[in-house]
C-alpha cells in the first residue's frame, strides 16, 4: 500500500493526534516558504532573524535568540552569514566586548519588501478553500493550545 502525501493521510486517519497534524502543517508551511526564500539566498533561519530585526534594531544576539527561539550558537553563525551578505551590521557599543548589537543595513531593510509578500503568498495558499469562520476557529483553538502548553 502506498503512503499518501500531505493532508490526504489525515483524511484516512481521523484519529491521528492533533500534535502530528500541527507538526505536519508547520513543516509544510516552512518548506513552502523556504523554497521561496532560497530564490533570494535567504534561509528559513535567516528569515526568523530578519523578522525580529524589521521590528527592532540595535538589539543583542541574545535578544534575537530569545525572540526567535533559536539557540545562541545557531544565531551567532547565522549573523556572521548575514553580515557577509551585507544584510546586517554587528557592532560593539561603549567598549562592551561581550555583546554584539545587531542592526540592518539598507539592503536588509529593503529585503522586507521582497520577502514579506512571499510569506503572505504561502499563507494565502495554505488558507485556500477554508472559510473565514473556520480560520477564526482554528486560530482561536491553536492560541488556546499554545497558552495551555506555555509554562
Amino acid at each position: 500500500m502506498q503512503e499518501k502525501k500531505g493532508l490526504d493521510k489525515h483524511v484516512t486517519v481521523p484519529e491521528d493526534r492533533l500534535a502530528h497534524i500541527v507538526r505536519d502543517a508547520g513543516r509544510l508551511y516552512m518548506r513552502a516558504l523556504q523554497q521561496r526564500l532560497e530564490l533570494h539566498d535567504i534561509s528559513f533561519g535567516h528569515w526568523a532573524i530578519l523578522r525580529v530585526l524589521w521590528e527592532e534594531q540595535g538589539i543583542t544576539q541574545k535578544d534575537i535568540s530569545l525572540r526567535t527561539g533559536l539557540m545562541e550558537p545557531t544565531i551567532h553563525q547565522a549573523l556572521i552569514n548575514l553580515e557577509k551578505q551585507q544584510i546586517i551590521l554587528r557592532e560593539r557599543v561603549n567598549g562592551n566586548l561581550k555583546k554584539w548589537y545587531i542592526s540592518l543595513t539598507s539592503n536588509g531593510k529593503q529585503l522586507r519588501k521582497k520577502l514579506e509578500p512571499l510569506a503572505l503568498e504561502v499563507n494565502q495558499l495554505a488558507e485556500t478553500n477554508i472559510s473565514v469562520n473556520d480560520l477564526e476557529v482554528t486560530r482561536r483553538v491553536l492560541r488556546q493550545i499554545i497558552h495551555n502548553l506555555e509554562e
